[in-house]
């Protein structure tokens, strides 16, 4: 018989795996450079629905990692960027704050253009990394209707030239987890960045009841 273990066990071996979602992970295959690992989604999923407190010990991170962002409600900056296909992206853990305390559900990278790369660049990274995870993941799971698609053809030369403004892709990873790359060009004061290129990894699934039942069960332990 199984036996369920214990959160401050659980905690304790996710601090030993944890810590690689901070590293270029080379236990595994891994084509595309910085992704995370099938090891490092397993350890970001046994998180979801989980306090601050919580998620940081799983992940080997001390309260001095982390900064709360004063641009993204409920998102919190790791002060260790990671390289992600050949770029300096900045990590961020994502919470949902609608709970009496925020529960995690994701972590962002993001690539901002703030030190001028042009936007030309800025594109080029968003496609050529969307085409590098299709190559490793298959083919996306983004909605068939869904018509700005970074693996489209024609998408590239529309960044470029300001027929299209955002993109993305997103393809379904792990066991329960959806990975989106995306860009985004229009000038935002927000980020004060013209473009920024992101890589997403969130809870597979946007049904409320689906995620309060993840939340209790990380509740529980």
């Amino acid at each position: 018989m199984m036996m369920k273990m214990t959160l401050p066990k659980m905690l304790l071996t996710l601090g030993i795996a944890g810590t690689v979602l901070l590293m270029a992970g080379c236990e595994q295959k891994q084509p595309v450079q910085g992704l995370l690992s099938d090891t490092e989604v397993s350890t970001l999923e046994s998180l979801y629905g989980h306090k601050q407190d919580a998620v940081l010990e799983g992940l080997g991170l001390s309260a001095d990692d982390v900064s709360e962002n004063k641009n993204f409600i409920g998102c919190w900056d790791i002060s260790t960027p990671r390289e992600i296909d050949g770029n300096s992206f900045e990590p961020m853990l994502m919470y949902d704050i609608t709970y009496d305390e925020d529960v995690l559900y994701g972590m962002r990278y993001n690539l901002f253009d703030q030190e001028g790369t042009k936007q030309d660049e800025m594109v080029q990274i968003a496609v050529d990394l969307a085409d590098a995870v299709q190559q490793q993941y298959g083919e996306p799971s983004t909605y068939p209707g869904f018509s700005d698609r970074l693996t489209l053809d024609g998408t590239a030369d529309a960044l470029k030239s300001g027929e299209m403004t955002s993109a993305k892709e997103e393809w379904n990873v792990g066991e329960n987890t959806l990975l989106t790359v995306s860009i985004q060009m229009t000038d935002s004061a927000q980020t004060g960045a013209g473009s920024y290129v992101q890589v997403e990894y969130r809870v597979n699934t946007f049904d409320k009841e689906e995620f309060d039942a993840i939340v209790e069960q990380a509740a529980n332990g």
